[in-house]
């Protein structure tokens, strides 16, 4: 874990410097993150009962999205792992029921301090925090399942962009949302994939299924 960890320090950190709030977690637009939360909001079924993850939180954006627009939800917790992140996103919480952790989201350490309430609805959002790094298929399918099982997730919800778009990062590996469809995952989760809200990205949903 400790290149990937290093490898997405040294990409947010290149962002630092900017203005803007949206641009300081890489977003090229103010328009385009709020895009990308109201299609999360459309698949994540949240209401008084779930929980919101944000794994991968940056400045907390999203909790404040899911605020403005008056969606209930019981409780958010971002997980960050650049500090200057975390700091700016903890400035930015508004009530006692949204918590920042700052720490890697796979680490056994993490999880224990999140300390999750038994027996609760969970939805996790993964908004881009996956696009930059080099991995193959199958090393995602494994990122998806352990965050599932580790948080004892109801719905888990990725965005992408697929292999077909335009390079804007020349270090960027894409992934080719056919290749997810291979059966690896089919037998404990249900999956669907949604196109269509950008061009050249992907929305993946994973749900555990119920025995």
């Amino acid at each position: 874990m400790e290149k990937r960890n290093s490898e997405t320090l040294e990409f947010y950190n290149r962002f630092q410097d900017k203005k803007n709030a949206f641009a300081r977690v890489g977003w090229g637009s103010h328009e385009r993150q709020l895009e990308r939360f109201a299609t999360f909001l459309r698949y994540a079924e949240l209401s008084r009962d779930v929980e919101c993850l944000d794994f991968g939180c940056g400045n907390s954006a999203l909790v404040s999205y899911l605020d403005e627009v008056g969606c209930c939800y019981r409780g958010y917790v971002g997980v960050e792992l650049n500090e200057n992140l975390a700091s700016e996103a903890k400035k930015n919480l508004t009530s006692q029921k949204q918590r920042v952790f700052v720490g890697d989201f796979f680490e056994d350490s993490l999880r224990v301090d999140i300390q999750l309430s038994a027996n609760t609805l969970r939805v996790g959002a993964l908004i881009g925090t996956f696009n930059f790094l080099p991995r193959n298929n199958l090393q995602l399918i494994a990122d998806f399942y352990q965050l599932c099982t580790r948080f004892e997730l109801t719905r888990l919800i990725g965005f992408f962009k697929s292999i077909d778009s335009p390079i804007f990062y020349p270090e960027f590996n894409y992934f080719n949302p056919i290749d997810f469809f291979d059966g690896h995952f089919r037998k404990e989760f249900n999956i669907s994939l949604h196109t269509g809200f950008s061009d050249h990205e992907f929305v993946i949903v994973v749900r555990p299924k119920v025995p």
